[in-house]
């Protein structure tokens, strides 16, 4: 990848990987830790969003890292479904999801495949 050639840090992750290490530990200190450990990298990339339903401290935590990195930093994210349906992915919650999707699109480039 020309990012990491070009001296950029990048870290990857499955959703699942991510949701994991949140339900591992959700105390504010790890969170916080978590946090700042994912928003350190130039680009972060979530793949196989759409394969694993998030509970709602999964959800809310990716929603806190998203707004943290908007505008910030790069993401790339990797759904395997479409944007209508991205509240099955947190939690069933129609007003998060479209948060998330308000944050990651602004400024976005959508390629589908």
């Amino acid at each position: 990848m020309e990012v990491v050639g070009a001296g950029y840090s990048v870290y990857f992750s499955a959703l699942s990987e991510l949701a994991n290490m949140v339900s591992r530990d959700s105390t504010y200190p790890k969170w916080a830790e978590k946090l700042s450990v994912l928003n350190y990298p130039r680009l972060l990339i979530i793949d196989e969003v759409g394969y694993i339903s998030l509970d709602s401290v999964v959800s809310y935590f990716v929603f806190s890292l998203v707004c943290q990195r908007y505008e910030k930093e790069a993401m790339i994210w990797a759904p395997n479904k479409e944007f209508a349906d991205w509240a099955s992915v947190f939690a069933g919650d129609e007003v998060l999801a479209a948060a998330i999707l308000d944050r990651l699109l602004h400024h976005s480039t959508v390629i589908n495949t």
